[in-house]
């Protein structure tokens, strides 16, 4: 979530982005193969907080399972603004703000999760839709 909210810092481990494989003792004595591995959404997620994850931020804490937050972008990033949703129960869906600079524009799942694009209204807004126990992230899709 820190990754691309407007508050806090997040850090990011190497093993989060290349994953690891390593022996260690472990508290039997004996030596144990560790495999950590990496985190596939990683990379998509670092691009989002570089380029998108910009401006005033819009929560949607209304639902116990599905969450979700808006930011609007700003001028000095031309283009950023996202949609998160994250879920944990059945698929869903989240109607959210980015704002009327936005209507018109496509938005596409960065996490290759939903495979449609989202339109967003003249007024700013649209349905953003999450898969089941999983996390969206929706971005401009003429973003380079």
């Amino acid at each position: 979530m820190i990754l691309l909210r407007a508050d806090g810092y997040p850090c990011v481990f190497y093993t989060d982005l290349y994953g690891a494989k390593y022996k260690d003792k472990g508290g039997d004595g004996e030596d144990h193969k560790v495999t950590l591995e990496n985190v596939d959404e990683m990379e998509a997620l670092l691009y989002a907080r570089k380029h998108l994850a910009y401006g005033e931020q819009h929560d949607y804490f209304d639902h116990p399972n599905c969450i979700g937050w808006t930011r609007i972008g700003n001028e000095e990033h031309q283009n950023s603004g996202c949609a998160v949703l994250i879920f944990n129960g059945d698929a869903g869906t989240k109607n959210m703000e980015l704002g009327s600079n936005f209507a018109g524009k496509v938005f596409i799942d960065l996490l290759n999760k939903i495979n449609e694009e989202i339109r967003i209204n003249e007024d700013g807004w649209a349905q953003f839709k999450v898969q089941a126990g999983s996390v969206s992230v929706w971005g401009l899709k003429e973003y380079p």
